[in-house]
């Protein structure tokens, strides 16, 4: 009982949930066994662990049904009653917020009753209530065409003259829902690695449908034309998608959904990485000012937490960029919010990447010293930046050390995902390459091994392509 389907449901309340499914379980209205309002009255108190629960059965059984045989049948039936009632209650809870479709489910049943004067006014409010909302997102479109549809039943049976217009609104409604909506699903795939496949070889049908969108006659509509962009920079990477991509959203923000929001975002992060990493220096800075904004969006946290390499890769970037007062200010504010064991380690290696870009070498490898990471990509990330350490501050003996170390424990760890191993295979490969070139001073060579890492996937990137430039 302690893992039943009730348990899990009634231990994802919370107090106030709770508290109102105790009312809930005791209106008349809801519930008419007396039976089944006795139990819970005997459950409720082992909220919200449930804790002995399994253990209390006879127990509860007894108080119930004073003189009967425990029957554990009983038990069950009226854990099934309950279980009706948690599933009743969170779908009318759910209700309560869902202002646009209780309209909606009036408007029907109003319509079937034919109170057309109250029709007309929640119909008209209805519409109000989407137009005040600002949006012009899939969702917005989907329930304008519910609207329009609700409105051109109730006057076919009325005046089907006036129902005709709204039956043509209804049909670009849903044109524009569809075209967004489709849009989102393909952008969807696109970001997903394993799909790559998949949609290239599906690359005509994706093309046509690129196509017929832009030369659509609602290819105008702000929601459309960003969404279109999204996937453009995702499909081809050009910067004329970023740029447009970028002004849109300045001017349309207001319009987009929180989910659009965050696609528009990380797509464009995700960019930036690229475009440094091919050497464009100048979306480092871009990077850093889409984090700040949202930060300044609120799109930061879920939950009250921040997932760790994001947590790490604003922190660097904005090292990168130079700004160390907001990479200071930053890690020490959202430094609790870490979602990980090893919050505490992460704090210490953004530490020493600080103090490593202002150059305290010392400092930084002391820092580094301390930290001993569960995680095994972690574990690479320390090592990795031990090894900029040694390369920039001169450590040769350290550095050549420490690649042999670092290539054996590669092959050891069989826990490291497929894709990791091979960037990080990459990168030392390409390190040990830059530091025999250092110590060699061959500028041909250096030149050489630039054009490689700009073709390489590999960590650490950026930093390999300013080294091996340095050389040159």
């Amino acid at each position: 009982m302690k893992n039943s389907t009730l348990i899990q449901v009634l231990k994802s309340f919370s107090k106030d949930e709770y508290e109102k499914f105790n009312e809930f379980i005791s209106s008349s209205y809801f519930n008419k066994a007396v039976y089944v309002c006795k139990y819970f009255e005997k459950i409720k108190e082992y909220y919200p662990e449930f804790l002995n629960l399994e253990e209390s059965k006879e127990k509860i059984f007894k108080s119930l049904y004073p003189g009967r045989i425990y029957n554990d049948a009983t038990i069950r039936k009226l854990n099934s009653e309950v279980l009706k009632l948690a599933e009743e209650f969170i779908t009318v809870s759910s209700l309560q917020n869902q202002n646009f479709l209780k309209n909606t489910l009036l408007l029907e049943q109003l319509d079937k009753r034919k109170i057309d004067s109250l029709f007309s006014r929640k119909l008209s409010s209805s519409y109000l209530l989407l137009e005040q909302s600002g949006l012009r997102t899939e969702k917005y479109f989907k329930d304008l065409t519910a609207l329009n549809d609700i409105e051109f039943l109730f006057y076919s049976m009325r005046n089907r003259t006036k129902g005709f217009p709204v039956h043509c609104d209804s049909n670009e409604n849903l044109d524009k829902f569809y075209i967004i909506q489709k849009l989102k699903k393909i952008i969807v795939i696109a970001n997903e690695s394993k799909h790559r496949k998949k949609i290239f070889l599906g690359k005509k049908e994706i093309a046509g449908f690129i196509n017929s969108v832009k030369k659509n006659q609602f290819f105008n509509l702000p929601s459309i034309q960003i969404l279109y962009n999204v996937f453009m920079i995702i499909w081809e990477g050009k910067t004329e998608y970023f740029n447009s991509l970028k002004d849109l959203f300045k001017i349309h923000k207001s319009e987009i959904g929180e989910d659009e929001a965050e696609w528009i975002y990380f797509t464009m992060i995700n960019f930036c990485i690229i475009q440094s990493n091919a050497g464009k220096k100048e979306f480092i800075n871009e990077e850093l000012e889409l984090y700040k904004s949202i930060i300044v969006d609120n799109f930061l946290l879920f939950n009250d937490a921040i997932e760790t390499d994001f947590y790490k890769n604003i922190i660097f970037c904005a090292v990168e960029a130079g700004d160390f007062e907001f990479a200071e200010n930053f890690k020490d504010k959202y430094a609790k919010n870490i979602f990980s064991k090893d919050k505490d380690y992460i704090v210490d290696l953004c530490n020493a990447d600080i103090a490593f870009a202002k150059k305290d070498y010392a400092k930084a490898l002391e820092i580094l010293a301390k930290i001993n990471f569960t995680d095994v990509q972690q574990k690479f990330n320390l090592r990795n930046l031990s090894l900029k350490i040694f390369y920039e501050n001169d450590m040769y003996e350290q550095a050549f050390l420490s690649i042999d170390s670092y290539r054996q424990n590669l092959k050891r760890e069989d826990t490291l995902p497929p894709d990791f191993t091979r960037l990080y295979t990459t990168f030392i490969t390409l390190y040990k390459k830059l530091l025999k070139i250092k110590l060699s001073k061959n500028q041909n060579e250096a030149q050489l091994l630039n054009i490689n890492i700009k073709k390489a996937e590999t960590i650490g990137k950026v930093w390999l392509l300013k080294q091996s430039e340095a050389l040159f």
